[in-house]
């Protein structure tokens, strides 16, 4: 069960980011790329340029790999 809001955040960016690069398709009006970036930005720290939204992912995924190893 997650309690923590920080990862619950991450937990749906993540799937949102997926859904748009798999898709095209936006969770809502508010999760456009530019904003998935920005705040992939806080649990990354890396500052991500326009159509970066694949390498966003794929670090996000690697952090998410870490998170499950440590449970």
């Amino acid at each position: 069960m997650i309690t923590d809001p920080t990862t619950y955040q991450f937990l749906i960016l993540r799937k949102a980011m997926k859904l748009y690069v798999d898709t095209g398709l936006k969770v809502n009006r508010n999760y456009t790329p530019y904003n998935m970036m920005r705040t992939a930005t806080k649990f990354t720290g890396i500052f991500y340029k326009r159509g970066q939204l694949r390498l966003a992912l794929d670090d996000m995924n690697a952090i998410y790999k870490g998170m499950k190893e440590m449970i």
